[in-house]
């Protein structure tokens, strides 16, 4: 083997106290952390022996508290405590590059996620008031960036890149980055209702530039 790559997950959104069955959400945390645990833990003699790395990629919810997405947060906060303790342990044998991407082109950005009621669904209306304006990188743009990260060794890579800044408003002014994640906070009668952000999202000149093409429909429709 030469190199793990550990990218599968899934996204649970909803407020934490409205769940009915809070293992509805075991899902998030068996795919997230732990098919990232169980495949490190048998690939590493055989990457200590080639000298190989380990991509992780977790999220930038892992260090910023996003409501609405509590399990996947901490899901994605272990993965990076994870590689963090196993870079330590590990030493120069095995490198390993941690990846918090924000926004890129998947099934999750396009509204698959994992509801309240334990279902994977497509819900394009969440998905619009969570993504609201802000871009999507395509998954081509992150791949590039992700294999030049770890082709130079890095120990860590957020993609897109200024998204760094919001790690560092999360150690030294938490408070304000807190202040911004509540007024986020929307009710689950406003998340039926267009929100300016919908609005936003339906002007198809602005999704041009700010989304990938399978992104772009505001109703996309499962594979």
């Amino acid at each position: 083997m030469d190199h793990l790559v550990n990218n599968a997950g899934i996204n649970a959104l909803s407020m934490f106290e409205d769940t009915a069955d809070i293992t509805n959400f075991a899902p998030v945390m068996d795919i997230n952390f732990w098919g990232s645990a169980y495949s490190t833990y048998f690939s590493i003699p055989h990457l200590r022996q080639s000298k190989g790395k380990i991509v992780a990629v977790a999220s930038y919810t892992g260090w910023m508290p996003v409501p609405m997405m509590s399990i996947y947060n901490a899901s994605k906060a272990a993965v990076i405590s994870l590689y963090e303790t196993l870079r330590t342990e590990l030493g120069r044998d095995v490198g390993i590059t941690i990846v918090t991407p924000v926004l890129i082109e998947s099934e999750m950005s396009q509204g698959k996620i994992l509801s309240k009621d334990g279902k994977m669904v497509f819900d394009q209306q969440i998905r619009n008031m969570k993504v609201g304006v802000m871009p999507i990188k395509s998954v081509t743009e992150a791949a590039k960036a992700i294999v030049n990260s770890v082709c130079r060794g890095d120990s860590y890579l957020t993609e897109p890149a200024w998204f760094t800044t919001t790690f560092y408003w999360q150690i030294f002014f938490p408070e304000v980055l807190g202040f911004f994640n509540r007024r986020s906070l929307t009710s689950e009668s406003s998340v039926e209702d267009p929100s300016s952000s919908k609005k936003v999202l339906d002007l198809k000149l602005l999704q041009k530039y700010i989304n990938p093409k399978s992104v772009r429909s505001p109703n996309i429709k499962p594979n």
